[in-house]
């Protein structure tokens, strides 16, 4: 009996033994599987970490594309791919892979066409950052994978405008480069159900993991001379639901890897282990715009820097919303407007960058100064579609005199008029350039005269008939030499920061005229239709008398240098979509302290500036044609002007239906 029991007392050792060790082996195994686990999560989570470094890295890299000729906003590098025969973590030069050929070369593209496709590692080194352990082979798949639009990356600039406008447009195919929109269609991204997450993506980033056997491949990343995108970026099979979905909801190929500018992002499994994140136009878009708002407000600023508060003119005038209908002339500042598009210089000398300021002028001169011209200016000219010479003849065929006298030219150089009608483009620093600038003097005088006309180069004039009736105007044109030197020719342009002693030169459009003040009769027909006048253009008769450019003065009340921006700003025509207010506390020429007119900017007080970036026109929005109005460029609560100094606050998420970026001053 005591046999049995030792017995069975050696069984329950054994058995609990048995236990303790399979317990034992059992947290063993429990441990080595979560440090496994654990491993695994770290490694993900380190990905994700550079991933979203990444990210951060392109949207720097795509807002920070403010200077240099070829450089513009939203401008991205070519990845780093075996153009150059090497993985180095520079961006390559020149242009991306070709579709048509196996791993997309060689030979790689040289010119924009429908095969083009920019996808390979992360120029790591152009965008810099630091990636631990990268090399040629990069096993571990330590080195993010990188797709850029090819609107964004072409070097060719194919896109031809890179702005909110173009940037919102959509192409089915690659055809041509467009003015209006993208050349290529944007990145398209679905998930493992094969259902499309977005069509309109700019970049995506994938991490890839370890290798493995895909669908279709098994990755290798050895060998020579190095491995290809498939050797890191996995692919699914079709996904079973495909077939239900129509196509403009779904992506066509699964395959990472597959140069068609689309990707997928799945579950991690044996068989898929790559992490992806992309950012969209949209997104990257309203990043940029905000940083084109900031580039502006800044440029205010060093404005301000350089006329300071002493000064007659502590802002800029803006220029009319409704300009953007005219086209280039759409920057040309108005005197008077305290909110509207932004007038402004490049460093490069280009056209529509001029601005409208306000000129007067008051002549003192003694009347032997002036010079006058008798006489019918031209004798003679072209009319009847240039077969007939024409002349002009009073009663009984005499000649017309001038009526210029200095008599009645006196009273013109003692006058003082005030207009903002001269609009004037900075050719240096110390120069401006001007439009002639024309006053017609009133009232104008009833005139009836004859004419005669003949085959032109054959004698004599023969009768055409009349009196035909029509007035005699009085215009005044300012047209002062070139190239004034500071004091130099007797003749002072100033500016209207009288605390500044900067001469500005002031260039008629003409160009080497040397008259400072002139006075013109010119004959004027009564309707259109009445010949001959309607067949010719210019002066008919012109009686003139003129201030030589030595005598007098002309003070340009507005004439300032307007803020400098970079000359992507005209070249990518970001012009059209920024928008400003001054508040009247800091327009010229008030500068009063800021009180009770200051803005707001959502819960912000004493604004001085408010500067946006009005993004694409919405649906209901339109701004190319008839007269624009705010309300086509700004949504509320901005659009409802200027005059009620509220505006959105400058963190206002933008929406389908709120599309501005608001930035201020202070900032």
């Amino acid at each position: 009996m005591k046999s049995r029991r030792q017995a069975g007392f050696v069984l329950l050792l054994i058995v609990l033994v048995m236990v303790g060790i399979g317990g034992a082996v059992l947290l063993v195994t429990l441990a080595a599987s979560g440090a496994s686990t654990e491993r695994a999560i770290a490694v993900q989570a380190s990905n994700s970490d550079l991933l979203r470094m990444a990210r951060e890295s392109v949207l720097g890299y795509a807002i920070g594309r403010f200077g240099g000729a070829s450089s513009r906003p939203g401008q991205l590098p070519v990845p780093d791919t075996l153009r150059n025969s090497n993985y180095d973590g520079n961006a390559d030069t020149g242009s991306c892979l070709d579709s048509s050929k196996v791993n997309g070369g060689p030979p790689m593209l040289t010119s924009a066409t429908g095969n083009l496709r920019c996808l390979g590692r992360l120029p790591w080194k152009t965008l810099g950052i630091e990636v631990a352990g990268a090399d040629e082979f990069d096993i571990l798949g330590r080195v993010p994978w990188y797709a850029v639009s090819e609107n964004l990356a072409d070097i060719s600039n194919c896109m031809t405008y890179l702005n909110p406008g173009t940037a919102a447009g959509s192409t089915a195919s690659f055809s041509t480069c467009n003015d209006a929109g993208p050349a290529w269609p944007w990145l398209k991204v679905c998930d493992d159900t094969g259902r499309l997450v977005s069509d309109r993506v700019a970049v995506v980033l994938i991490m890839p993991g370890s290798p493995l056997s895909t669908t279709g491949r098994t990755q290798t990343r050895t060998g020579s001379p190095h491995p290809q995108p498939g050797d890191y970026l996995d692919a699914i099979p079709t996904p079973a639901a495909w077939v239900a979905l129509a196509p403009s909801v779904r992506c066509s190929a699964y395959d990472n890897a597959g140069l068609t500018g689309e990707f997928v992002s799945a579950p991690l499994s044996t068989s898929f282990n790559d992490q992806l994140i992309y950012i969209t136009i949209d997104e990257l878009m309203g990043a940029i715009e905000s940083r084109v708002a900031t580039q502006v407000r800044e440029s205010f600023i060093s404005y301000r820097t350089a006329h300071p508060p002493m000064a007659v003119v502590s802002y800029p005038w803006l220029a009319p919303i409704s300009n953007l209908s005219s086209g280039t002339d759409a920057t040309i500042a108005q005197p008077g407007t305290l909110s509207g598009l932004v007038s402004f210089h490049t460093p490069t000398a280009t056209s529509g960058q001029k601005f409208k300021t306000e000129l007067a002028w008051k002549i003192t001169t003694t009347s032997g100064s002036d010079t006058i011209t008798s006489g019918l200016l031209p004798t003679r000219f072209s009319c009847f579609g240039g077969t007939y010479q024409c002349r002009l003849r009073t009663a009984g065929y005499g000649s017309i005199s001038s009526t210029v006298t200095t008599a009645n030219f006196a009273p013109l150089k003692t006058s003082s008029v005030l207009t903002p009608s001269v609009s004037c483009a900075r050719s240096t620093d110390s120069e401006l350039n001007c439009d002639l600038y024309s006053y017609v003097v009133s009232p104008t005088t009833s005139v009836s005269y004859y004419v005669q006309r003949r085959l032109v180069g054959t004698t004599p004039w023969s009768d055409y008939g009349g009196p035909y009736v029509g007035t005699q105007t009085r215009t005044v044109t300012i047209a002062t030499q070139t190239g004034f030197a500071a004091g130099g020719g007797g003749v002072t342009i100033l500016n209207a920061d009288a605390t500044h002693t900067v001469r500005r030169g002031f260039t008629g459009a003409g160009g080497g005229i040397s008259d400072f003040l002139e006075a013109v009769d010119t004959w004027v027909p009564a309707a259109v239709g009445t010949a001959p006048f309607d067949l010719w253009v210019g002066s008919v008769q012109a009686g003139k008398a003129s201030t030589l450019g030595t005598n007098g003065t002309i003070t340009v009340s507005n004439i300032r240098v307007y803020p400098d921006l970079p000359a992507w700003y005209f070249t990518e025509k970001w012009y059209e979509y920024l928008y400003a207010a001054i508040s009247p506390d800091v327009a010229p020429p008030n500068l009063v302290p800021c009180a009770a007119n200051c803005f707001t900017a959502g819960a912000r007080g004493n604004i001085d500036i408010v500067v946006i970036s009005s993004g694409n026109a919405l649906a209901s929005q339109t701004r190319y044609a008839g007269t624009p109005g705010v309300t086509d460029f700004l949504e509320a609560p901005n659009s409802t002007s200027a005059t009620t100094k509220a505006f959105a606050a400058p963190n206002q998420t933008r929406t389908s239906s709120y599309a501005d970026s608001v930035v201020t001053i202070p900032r």
